[in-house]
């Protein structure tokens, strides 16, 4: 009979057989059967029966590091290094990857010996880093769920520091599952603080969603707010709760939450990332408890734009009171960047005309004011700025990756370009419109700077981005080919080409850019990763993945690079593997609607059903008035109709081309 079809759990139940010979052969075949028969084996240790109790001990020494097929010694080899302490991560990784989840079985046992708890550490985390949601519910936690001690043990003792985001959102997944809701309580905050990934605040918001009853979460918080002592670290916290309360709809509990953590001594850029979550969300209570008396001019901005337009004119006729340190004057203006460019030049002139001069704040600001003035093509003013830059002290502390030689060679640029005032007016104000979402007057003023300077960029990059905004696909494939005529012939330059060709569809074109934008730069990660998309969009995929993995070797660009091998994946029809990579996208800033959406759809494709996720995330999302989103979610979870999709589609103000096509 085939060993794969031996009954394990029978063999265990033959050794307390009243005949020695069956005895003997059941323990026999259990040695032989080696990993199958390890989980029966080990259950019967505590057996009753005295002589299945003996038989049993005796063959878990031989069984017990028996958790997989180890046909190649991959485990053993493991093992040994393991006990000789020369055990790397990559090893783990090896390990884990051929094998996966029953590997848990081996870290779990290494536990047990005082010596290999580092050992059993490091496996976890290589663990925790390698699962998704699939295999945690349908592998991991049948393996797990009758040692929830052990488990537990094993992850109260891992750093929250080490690992990834990955890591810190799948323990906490798991601590959910086997009830530890104290642990996620915790240990979300401390997660939080090391890896600032909105995923941790998520997790700990659906299990606090499930919880019965949430009666400790909000006591426990103002415990940990009231007795934190360094007010950093309080900031810190205090956000992780702010955006907790607004994940779980507990409004009144966010203002209480301030009170009692009260961060007056806190530096108002500390105060800075909460303030704007509460403005953006109009929380406009919590968010004038929280800034009073600060007299801060970012946070004051804030609250303004929080309010009614009478708000924001009464903080504009206070900004000369306000406003009256370098550092507050630049905060405010990164604030502005996007929202308003003509007070954000306002600041950063303020940051220059402010004592004391030639501050590291200074070099900042100019820097800034330099670039901008680049954009809109005011060459003179643009190498103005750098020229004030360019004997600067603070030079490299407040620029990085800026040399005195790039900065001679810019100036030297800048000033033999041709200067044009109307022109530099038009983009300025094509610029404004931008910001205003008025994408006629973007390519009206456009035309008109072209029309002056045929071979200025700014213009035509300018024209193409209103082009795809307002949805003008035939105006974007013409811009798009006159743009691609303007770009200079350097890495940068080639790579808005490759953007520019790959939005209109124009591929090959598009890899020939990328191409020569690798060979002028060939340790940008960007270059590569512009290139995959590339290949990916032309059914390369096989090249796309060997692009997207190097970017993964020498860069952060991890979202993208997850979120292009799911694409990838998906379009091979390898649905497991593409949904594991839009999980791991997720935890790097990607688009959690769009990637939860795909993740959710491939998850489909192969059997598993995660519609539960994805409501608690719809639920926490809190999507208001976005119908467009809300009717992509409910249509992919059933509860509408292809056709109402395609309705809410045409009724969409601005869809997306990816939600577009995802409909």
């Amino acid at each position: 009979t085939a060993t794969t079809d031996i009954d394990a759990e029978a063999l265990v139940r033959q050794l307390g057989s009243t005949e020695f010979q069956e005895r003997e052969a059941a323990s026999a075949t259990l040695e032989k059967l080696g990993y199958r028969a390890r989980t029966a084996v080990r259950k019967a240790i505590a057996s009753d029966d005295p002589e299945v109790r003996a038989r049993t001990r005796k063959l878990w020494k031989k069984l017990r590091w028996a958790v997989v097929d180890d046909t190649d010694g991959n485990v053993a080899s493991l093992l040994k290094n393991i006990r000789r302490r020369k055990v790397t991560v990559d090893a783990w990784e090896q390990v884990i990857m051929q094998h996966g989840v029953p590997m848990v079985e081996f870290v779990l046992e290494l536990r047990q010996e005082r010596n290999l708890i580092v050992a059993s550490q490091l496996g976890m985390i290589t663990l925790l880093d390698w699962l998704d949601t699939m295999a945690i519910e349908r592998e991991l936690m049948p393996r797990v769920s009758d040692r929830p001690h052990e488990m537990l043990s094993l992850m109260d003792s891992l750093p929250t520091r080490n690992g990834s985001v990955t890591v810190a959102v799948n323990r906490l997944r798991l601590y959910a599952l086997l009830g530890a809701v104290d642990r996620v309580e915790r240990y979300g905050p401390d997660l939080w603080h090391h890896w600032q990934s909105e995923m941790i605040i998520n997790e700990v918001a659906y299990c606090m969603m499930h919880a019965t009853p949430q009666t400790d979460l909000w006591p426990a918080a103002g415990t940990n707010l009231y007795y934190q002592d360094d007010v950093e670290a309080l900031c810190d916290t205090l956000y992780f709760y702010v955006v907790l309360g607004h994940k779980l709809k507990s409004p009144d509990i966010i203002t209480h939450l301030i009170d009692i953590a009260a961060p007056d001594g806190a530096h108002p850029a500390s105060l800075e990332p909460i303030a704007e979550f509460l403005s953006d969300n109009h929380y406009t209570k919590a968010l004038a408890t929280l800034i009073e008396d600060t007299g801060d001019a970012p946070l004051l901005y804030l609250q303004a734009v929080a309010g009614d337009d009478d708000d924001r004119q009464a903080f504009w006729s206070t900004i000369d009171k306000v406003a009256d340190e370098e550092i507050e004057c630049l905060r405010l203006a990164a604030l502005l960047d996007g929202r308003d460019s003509l007070q954000m030049i306002n600041m950063l002139d303020r940051v220059l005309a402010l004592k004391p001069d030639n501050t590291v704040y200074d070099t900042r600001a100019a820097y800034s004011l330099a670039h901008y003035y680049v954009t809109i093509a005011d060459y003179g003013r643009a190498a103005g700025y750098y020229e004030r830059i360019e004997d600067s002290e603070h030079v490299q502390r407040a620029v990085a990756g800026i040399t005195l030689a790039n900065l001679k060679g810019l100036i030297k640029d800048l000033r033999e370009r041709p200067a044009n005032a109307e022109y530099s007016r038009l983009i300025v104000s094509a610029t404004d419109a931008r910001e205003r979402q008025d994408y006629t007057a973007v390519i009206s003023a456009c035309r008109e700077a072209i029309a002056l300077q045929p071979k200025a960029e700014p213009a035509y990059m300018l024209l193409f981005d209103a082009c795809k905004s307002a949805h003008m696909i035939d105006e974007l494939r013409a811009v798009g080919q006159q743009a691609i005529t303007v770009t200079p012939n350097d890495s940068n330059g080639n790579l808005r080409a490759t953007s520019i060709t790959c939005d209109i569809m124009e591929f090959e074109k598009s890899l020939t850019f990328a191409n020569e934008a690798i060979r002028q730069a060939p340790e940008a990660p960007q270059c590569y990763l512009s290139r995959a998309f590339t290949l990916e969009r032309l059914g390369r995929y096989d090249d796309a993945v060997k692009d997207f993995e190097h970017v993964l070797k020498m860069s952060t660009h991890y979202g993208q690079c997850y979120e292009g091998l799911g694409l990838v994946l998906a379009q091979k029809g390898d649905y497991r593997q593409a949904a594991r990579n839009f999980e791991k996208a997720m935890h790097y800033d990607g688009d959690p609607d769009y990637l939860l959406l795909w993740m959710y759809l491939c998850y489909r494709r192969t059997g598993f059903d995660s519609s539960g996720w994805v409501r608690d995330y719809r639920e926490c999302r809190q999507l208001g008035d976005d119908k467009w989103i809300g009717s992509l979610f409910a249509a992919c979870l059933g509860e509408i109709k292809s056709e109402e999709l395609l309705a809410a589609a045409r009724k969409a103000p601005t869809p997306a081309i990816a939600a577009g096509q995802l409909c």
